[in-house]
């Protein structure tokens, strides 16, 4: 935990039901450093292109219903749909490329299996 938040004392590194029995100080409102992934102190930099060349995989369901939010164009490769316009919009600011490939999941005539998309992901 690096602090706690209240409307009675703030930011705090003491859990706020700590405050009702005696008022907040400078001593008990430092707040603790972010460890960081990896138990380093340091803020990391972000990605990395990994050497190894791979991309994120997406599995994008094709569906029969709610095209609006993501569908697969006919006899193309193309997806669009709002959640693909947030997504692109979400990686246009990142501060560095993020490569990834977005793989259609179904046949586009009924639905497909969330629980087979989750095993394939798992099992890459």
């Amino acid at each position: 935990v690096i602090g706690y938040w209240s409307n009675y004392s703030g930011l705090s590194v003491e859990p706020p039901e700590s405050f009702y029995s005696k008022p907040p100080n400078a001593s008990n409102q430092q707040l603790r450093s972010v460890i960081w992934p990896g138990e380093r102190a340091a803020k990391p930099r972000g990605w990395v292109f990994p050497n190894n060349g791979r991309q994120l995989r997406i599995g994008i369901p094709n569906r029969v219903s709610y095209k609006e939010f993501v569908s697969l164009a006919e006899k193309s490769d193309t997806v669009k749909g709002f959640c693909i316009d947030v997504f692109t919009a979400a990686l246009n600011n990142l501060p560095y490329p993020l490569p990834y490939k977005l793989i259609p999941f179904g046949n586009g005539k009924e639905n497909p299996s969330y629980r087979e998309l989750v095993r394939m992901v798992q099992t890459g």
